[in-house]
């Protein structure tokens, strides 16, 4: 703030009392279009500045004249202004920041996807694609992609993420030995997330895409234009039908915790000690399950699922000693969804997506 700023806003608050322009200080305020708390922390500045200026004090902004009291000064050197915002336009900036994000924060959890019908339907959780690894399934992956395009638009998607490798760091390495280009994969990537790929309506970040520059990250281009719920590594949603039932969905790469001995640990520690939810899914692991139990505290059942995903075989997870899982099931989950089924038993689960259609064919058609 310059001296002449300063003397602007004491100017202001001479203005300001009964009969004289201004009633109170919001008035200026709003006329200046800044808010109340920005007004008073620029006034305060300004007696700052003013007091200084009184007291003999050099201010930014002020030439020296032949009053200066240093008569051997003989150069005048301009005040050049930072280029950073003012204490009050900072402070203001934050605010407004802070609000923005407070919003979108709050109205991402539980975002509802509205349903315009109230037939049979079906969610297909996609698992781990990781369309450039050399193990990458991509028979099956094409397959599944086939059975949502010739059920559409009666099936949509979840994308739980780890869309791509994405070697960084120390990892970059396996570039070397990795056959697909980037170049190809970002191809592959785009397909799978456009209307004649999976057609997610909700796209998740796991950690192999949270690798990548977020700035500069195609795959939120991808979601921004396509309008799809996306977020980094979870997101909660409720899909909302017209008869008025909605089914909550609590989808996260992995959820916190770990068992050796049950793949489902942690989406059912998520199921009695976090948010109430109807589904809930993940990924991350590359092993498969589905448990379907009843919270009997809460008269609710819950349903359980993790997707493979389309990394076939695992060179990692075999130095581990891991077994290969040679079942050719659970890449993707295929969960059917009856609107107008019993209260607890109108969502089925399938680990063959195939198997999933041709019960909703059946529903369907009853």
């Amino acid at each position: 703030m310059l001296i002449e700023d300063a003397k602007r806003y004491i100017a202001y608050l001479e203005q300001i009392g009964d009969g004289k322009k201004y009633s109170k200080q919001q008035d200026v305020a709003t006329e200046l279009g800044i808010s109340i708390y920005a007004f008073k922390s620029r006034l305060k500045q300004a007696r700052s500045l003013l007091a200084l200026h009184e007291a003999g004090h050099k201010v930014p902004g002020q030439h020296f004249d032949h009053n200066d009291p240093d008569p051997n000064d003989k150069f005048t050197v301009p005040y050049v202004p930072s280029e950073d915002m003012e204490l009050p336009d900072l402070l203001e900036h934050l605010v407004k920041r802070y609000k923005k994000r407070d919003i979108a924060k709050k109205q991402s959890n539980w975002v509802e996807v509205k349903v315009e019908f109230n037939e049979p339907y079906m969610l297909v959780l996609v698992g781990d694609p990781h369309v450039d690894d050399n193990y990458f399934n991509a028979p099956k992956w094409m397959r599944d992609i086939a059975i949502i395009q010739q059920h559409k638009p009666y099936i949509r998607s979840i994308m739980i993420g780890d869309h791509q490798n994405n070697w960084v760091g120390r990892l970059s390495r396996i570039y070397a030995e990795q056959e697909t280009t980037v170049s190809h994969s970002w191809k592959l990537v785009e397909h799978m997330l456009s209307k004649e790929g999976f057609d997610p309506i909700v796209c998740i970040a796991g950690n192999h895409d949270m690798w990548i520059d977020r700035g500069s990250d195609p795959i939120k281009w991808m979601q921004k234009a396509r309008n799809q719920v996306h977020a980094d590594w979870s997101v909660n949603f409720k899909m909302i039908m017209p008869n008025g039932r909605d089914i909550k969905i609590s989808a996260s790469h992995s959820f916190p915790g770990h068992s050796q001995w049950n793949p489902l640990h942690s989406n059912l520690k998520a199921s009695m000690m976090g948010s109430q939810a109807d589904i809930y899914c993940s990924g991350h692991k590359h092993n498969w399950a589905i448990m379907t139990m009843p919270i009997t505290a809460q008269n609710r059942v819950v349903h359980l699922i993790r997707a493979r995903g389309y990394k076939q075989y695992d060179e990692y997870a075999q130095k581990l000693g891991y077994e290969p899982d040679m079942t050719e099931l659970g890449e993707s989950i295929a969960i059917v969804i009856d609107p107008n089924g019993n209260e607890h038993n109108y969502i089925h689960t399938f680990p063959d997506i195939e198997q999933g259609a041709e019960f909703l064919d059946f529903l369907r058609g009853r």
